[in-house]
């Protein structure tokens, strides 16, 4: 399970890898499409349809929500349905504390998914 190493605005450190919005699922990382995001949304600010099903895809028990430094990522109402619905815990907050959050469960062997916003 991967390692988070640091965060900062705009800048999240993973394995010692660094990267800008990651979508994490199990070992896979991946930068969130920043440029499909903006062109339909207009932001990075909404979590697309394609990102739910990926946070879904593997079967998790967990799935962490870093929203930003000011909670600026909209968290919806049909994720946190279908988290409930599937029996996977559900955690969102603001980024600095999702971190925190990750790298004390992934200790416990979680099977963790994660999207993590790192700017507003």
């Amino acid at each position: 399970m991967p390692y988070i190493n640091e965060v900062r605005f705009g800048v999240i450190i993973i394995d010692g890898k660094k990267y800008h919005q990651v979508l994490m699922v199990g070992d896979l990382i991946e930068e969130r499409d920043v440029a499909r995001l903006n062109k339909i949304y207009g932001s990075t600010h909404e979590i697309a349809f394609w990102e739910i099903e990926k946070l879904f895809s593997n079967k998790p028990t967990l799935i962490l929500i870093g929203t930003g430094w000011e909670g600026a990522l909209v968290v919806r109402k049909d994720l946190i349905n279908r988290a409930r619905r599937e029996g996977i815990e559900f955690y969102a907050e603001i980024t600095p504390q999702i971190v925190k959050y990750y790298n004390a469960k992934r200790q416990f062997k979680e099977k963790i998914n994660a999207l993590i916003h790192t700017t507003c």
